[in-house]
């Protein structure tokens, strides 16, 4: 008997399903690679680091960042997720989100909200899951943080055009370290 073909849409969540391709990158990885990258001076960990070094430079290409050795990698989305909002989130902060986000930031958002270190606002989305520009117009203060505009849980992408406007005044809350240009997320 075969099994039909299967179409698997839940690769975030498991990512348990590899193309060949990945497969046999790992497996060449676990067979000539496998060691610590910035520990050591043997062949393995040489090759290894080659490898993590030519990663970055091929992300650093693909989304045009100049510095790569800024380019962090890290294991899954929820990790990068949570070095992101608790490395970059400081006392004081309100930040703006919608009601269509993702557990993975939640999670992180609640925590430090319960620990009184944060505000956290909610846009409340649609019917449809679009969340109104004004309403997120409204709720940006001189000390909130900007949050992107598309759900990683839903594909819903917001309206960008018309949320467009918002970084000229959100531009007055990013501290001169970080930069809204760094950031795309409201256009």
């Amino acid at each position: 008997m075969t099994q039909p073909s299967i179409i698997y849409f839940d690769n975030a969540a498991t990512t348990g399903k590899k193309p060949d391709a990945v497969k046999e990158a790992i497996c060449d990885c676990l067979e000539h690679a496998n060691a610590n990258p910035g520990r050591s001076g043997h062949s393995l960990s040489v090759k290894a680091a080659e490898i993590i070094y030519a990663t970055r430079e091929v992300i650093g290409e693909f989304f045009n960042f100049p510095r790569t050795e800024n380019i962090v990698l890290t294991r899954n989305a929820t990790e990068a997720l949570n070095i992101a909002l608790y490395g970059t989130l400081e006392p004081g902060d309100e930040v703006v989100t919608t009601s269509m986000e993702h557990n993975s930031v939640m999670r992180p958002l609640n925590h430090l909200e319960s620990k009184g270190m944060i505000k956290v606002k909610i846009v409340q989305a649609d019917a449809d899951g679009s969340v109104s520009p004004q309403l997120i117009r409204e709720a940006i203060t001189e000390i909130a943080r900007p949050r992107p505009s598309c759900s990683n849980g839903t594909g819903f992408i917001r309206r960008g055009k018309a949320v467009k406007t918002i970084p000229t005044a959100a531009s007055k809350i990013m501290p001169p370290s970080k930069p809204l240009e760094k950031y795309s997320a409201l256009e």
